[in-house]
């Protein structure tokens, strides 16, 4: 099989690999964030702290629909091609009074409350994340992003150099920008954009697997701007339209990882360290 033929089957697979991830349920997710639970019906003003509480539940949905795998620093080679699936978990401070906000509605009754489901400890998004080489240690790459549980998805693209590559006896160092955005959000618009630095080494084993263990540093700047919200007033029984002003975070993560590599298959794993939110990251993949 010419490896043009085994090229087009995969973009295929992705293509039919894509509509899955993005195909959902029309009823909304436990994670379709209704952001009027922060204002008063009363007197429609945002509870004392609210957008301080929405800027950090943005944080954690950003870094999950966000890029993941900072490293291996080495790219693909000029006329290299990868597609994986890439299985990421956000472990999230669910017992936050934002999340207990947007997890609950407080007009309902005692019973109801009672009820209601709050936020999981973690958010859990799948991927697909495709990168092409090019000359020069560059790379470019697009993902798509389905988080479990909502009808939200991502889509990313990023740009990658590595000035430091193959030498013998210095590591691999690489630089990374991305952009990404939240698509079918409903109450607001999400974007993300993520730096980051890659330091590693490939080691070959026993002429068949190659490891590459990595760390590197990520920074990533996030912009939620507010759509139109509406709000049924318990004064007039009527339908108010409120917006809330755009909020920004700045998530940094300390990164560790490894990829194992035998043939055209890649394995890895990551784990991204961080003040609001940590995220571990698992990879299936093909390289050509």
């Amino acid at each position: 099989m010419s490896r043009s033929t085994t090229l087009r089957r995969w973009c295929s697979l992705l293509s039919a690999l894509s509509v899955l991830l993005t195909a959902g349920p029309c009823l909304a997710g436990k994670y379709d964030l209704d952001l009027s639970r922060f204002w008063s019906r009363n007197d429609l003003m945002m509870h004392d702290g609210a957008r301080s509480d929405i800027e950090f539940i943005m944080a954690d949905v950003a870094a999950a629909i966000g890029p993941h795998f900072v490293g291996p620093a080495e790219t693909t080679g000029s006329y290299g091609f990868s597609v994986a699936v890439d299985y990421a978990v956000t472990d999230i401070k669910e017992d936050s009074r934002g999340w207990r906000t947007a997890m609950t509605d407080q007009n309902l009754g005692a019973a109801e409350l009672a009820r209601q489901d709050g936020a999981d400890s973690v958010l859990r998004s799948y991927q697909i994340h495709v990168r092409k080489g090019l000359p020069y240690s560059m790379e470019l790459g697009a993902s798509v992003t389905r988080l479990e549980d909502s009808r939200l998805w991502g889509l990313g693209f990023e740009f990658k150099f590595a000035p430091i590559e193959g030498l013998k006896y210095l590591p691999d160092l690489a630089l990374r920008s991305a952009f990404n955005t939240a698509v079918n959000t409903g109450d607001y618009n999400l974007y993300v954009i993520t730096q980051d630095v890659a330091l590693s080494k490939r080691f070959g084993i026993a002429g068949l697997w190659s490891m590459a263990p990595y760390v590197g540093y990520q920074f990533q700047p996030l912009l939620s701007t507010s759509n139109v919200i509406t709000i049924f007033s318990n004064l007039t029984g009527q339908p108010q339209q409120v917006t809330f002003a755009g909020v920004w975070h700045f998530n940094q993560y300390g990164v560790a990882g490894l990829r194992v590599t035998a043939a055209m298959v890649d394995l890895g794993f990551e784990y991204c360290m961080g003040q609001d939110n940590s995220v571990y990251a698992f990879r299936l993949g093909l390289d050509f």
